[in-house]
């Protein structure tokens, strides 16, 4: 199987629309540096463009195709490939109908379930290797689950690719004008997902997607990845058997010999998929991917913050600090000061400019807000959540829950949920080789407290909320501030 390779997102405008070629670079590494132009015509055209590395005029390719072809180096990169679904013995068939709609050559899903058409047009050497651009972009940037990815091609063409669990989504590898996209995008979107779809790419296109950079995929291709292969016309290998009773035989061997294989490979698939675990394990993988941090480290480095940070700015007072794992935002309300004073003595760990909120000019309530990163060190406490160390509910029992009911005795509010499985969605962990559970719990607090508190290793704080109604310092010993996280413990032994 491809493994996924890891490369370094290039930097390219993803306001521009035009897309440039991917020859290297003198740093070695492959950017797309000129346009692509036309890259698609409507039925009828007779023309097809394609880009030479370097180059910056477009290199016309007779015969229209619907899909897009990029070269990279030696290698072509397609896009729009008809994607159909792989059910138990419908390989032959779908072959079949695609050489009678004028597919020339096919390329099958690294996991087999699903196979993509293309037409290749006349003038590309069948000596040079052809490789799919959406199973590029699953083997290499997909995270899993549900995704989108919509980049631009030229001035005026798009090309958009569906992934679902990093594989294509039939009907949804394209290329057309910025409005057909789009619609595209805005289609695949409406459909029922089961989790938040991943957005990448061109946000003028596709709201709220994040930064995307094609030559991030394409830096890590090399020739272990799926290639585009003619589509085996059998009819030609009947035809051609039957002129010698010997290769008529040789024939039927080696296809029931195929067929044997086909049959056995096509049972273990379907006796994979049907095992609860393999699913769980793909669900578990993708929501510890967001987890970062455990321990007390994620709490050190969220309380480093809030302190480093002054009660009162040019006139203007903190009132409210809410932290995540990534970032802290402080709110501050004005007293006399204005903006330029605000600005004129920003605190050190600012990120950027504040956010004023509604214009107002009003002399005091008005509040702003300033964020400020959260640094995790290296060595603080274990990075992400590993399942093998997580303990099981007994112990989070007599350890966590003991120190939330040592907490209340010096008047915290403290709150834990039941265990539920994790990730959500599972009924049963009886089948489940090795499942975890998870549960919320929060705690309010004096201030004076937080440099003492300690949480295991197998408990995520999520945020640290500190809210400041008395401006005084005299009083900080009676402010206090909210903890929220989840615990994590595993379902059974293993």
């Amino acid at each position: 199987m491809w493994r996924k390779k890891k490369a370094a997102v290039g930097s390219v405008d993803p306001t521009r629309g035009d897309l440039v070629s991917t020859g290297e670079q003198a740093d070695g590494v492959g950017r797309i540096d000129s346009w692509l132009k036309k890259v698609r015509f409507s039925k009828g055209q007779s023309n097809k463009v394609n880009v030479k590395l370097g180059s910056t005029e477009p290199v016309f390719i007779e015969e229209s195709v619907k899909s897009a072809v990029l070269e990279h180096g030696q290698d072509l990169i397609v896009f729009d490939l008809n994607w159909q679904l792989l059910r138990d013995g419908e390989l032959r068939k779908l072959q079949a109908q695609a050489l009678a709609d004028g597919y020339t050559h096919q390329v099958v899903g690294v996991e087999v379930d699903l196979v993509g058409f293309f037409k290749q047009p006349a003038s590309v050497s069948e000596k040079r290797p052809m490789y799919s651009a959406a199973l590029l972009l699953s083997e290499t940037v997909s995270l899993g689950g549900d995704e989108v990815f919509v980049f631009g091609l030229d001035e005026t063409r798009y090309g958009m690719v569906a992934l679902k669990n990093s594989m294509p989504v039939p009907g949804f590898d394209l290329v057309g004008s910025a409005a057909s996209i789009t619609a595209a995008a805005q289609n695949y979107l409406s459909l029922p997902h089961k989790n938040e779809v991943r957005r990448c790419g061109d946000a003028n296109i596709l709201s709220g997607a994040e930064f995307f950079d094609f030559s991030a995929a394409l830096v890590a291709l090399d020739n272990s990845h799926p290639r585009i292969k003619k589509i085996p016309d059998l009819r030609n290998i009947v035809v051609h058997g039957a002129l010698a009773a010997g290769s008529v035989l040789l024939v039927v061997v080696a296809w029931v010999g195929w067929s044997y294989f086909q049959a056995k490979a096509e049972a273990e698939r379907l006796q994979r998929e049907s095992d609860p675990n393999i699913v769980y394990e793909q669900n578990f993988s993708n929501s510890v991917a967001s987890i970062k941090t455990m321990g007390t480290s994620g709490l050190k480095a969220m309380s480093a913050v809030l302190m480093s940070l002054p009660l009162e700015v040019g006139g203007w007072s903190l009132s409210n600090v809410a932290c995540q794992v990534t970032e802290c935002v402080a709110t501050w309300t004005r007293q006399f000061g204005n903006y330029a004073d605000f600005d004129a003595n920003l605190p050190e760990s600012t990120s950027q400019k504040p956010d004023y909120g509604y214009f107002s000019t009003e002399v005091k309530g008005i509040q702003l807000k300033t964020r400020h990163p959260v640094v995790l060190g290296k060595s603080d406490g274990p990075q992400g959540l590993n399942r093998d160390s997580l303990p099981l509910m007994a112990q989070v029992q007599s350890d966590f829950v003991s120190r939330l009911q040592d907490y209340s005795l010096i008047e915290v509010q403290a709150q834990i949920s039941p265990p539920a499985p994790f990730p959500s969605g599972v009924s049963d962990i009886g089948p489940i080789f090795r499942p975890v559970m998870s549960g919320t719990w929060s705690m309010n607090l004096p201030l004076w407290t937080i440099d003492s508190i300690v949480v295991p290793d197998y408990v995520h704080v999520d945020s640290l909320v500190l809210d400041l109604p008395i401006k005084s310092e005299g009083m900080r010993s009676a402010w206090s501030f909210k903890l929220t996280g989840k615990y994590y413990a595993k379902g059974k032994s293993f």
